[in-house]
């Protein structure tokens, strides 16, 4: 639309699965990035609208279909971050199962663990902290495995 959204976006965000498994059937790029001038949506992509809203099957989805779980948009939040943030553990932990990184910075060196204890959401809290004490360590590029 004229804001920079996608079709897709707004199925996303909505939590629209036929409309969004419909999308993409139809060759709907599962990364497309909204291009808006409000800078609150700007640079995000499907997979952080769905996951922002706790919407599990349309995160699922776009995960099947190609989306990253480490996109990250113009602040670099990623889709975890999101979940984090907002509460919603089962998109949480999909992300992780799918590959996202569990320690990655934002522009203000957020972390998805510090999202989820800033919204006093426990079972994320949970999640993440338990992967620290897993052996993962961070560094400036990513979260590795203690060797």
């Amino acid at each position: 639309d004229r804001d920079g959204w996608t079709a897709l976006s707004w199925a996303s965000k909505r939590g629209h699965t036929q409309m969004v498994e419909l999308l993409l059937k139809k060759g709907a790029e599962p990364n497309t990035i909204v291009e808006s001038d409000q800078s609150m949506f700007n640079g995000q992509k499907p997979l952080s609208f769905a996951a922002n809203n706790g919407h599990l099957d349309v995160v699922n989805l776009l995960l099947e279909k190609g989306a990253d779980p480490n996109s990250i948009e113009s602040k670099n939040r990623t889709p975890l971050s999101f979940a984090a943030e907002q509460g919603h553990p089962d998109a949480a932990k999909l992300l992780l199962e799918k590959g996202a990184k569990p320690h990655s910075k934002d522009h203000n060196n957020q972390t998805p663990l510090s999202w989820a204890r800033k919204g006093n959401h426990m079972e994320i809290d949970k999640v993440l902290s338990e992967l620290q004490l897993e052996g993962f360590y961070v560094n400036s590029q990513s979260s590795c495995p203690r060797q």
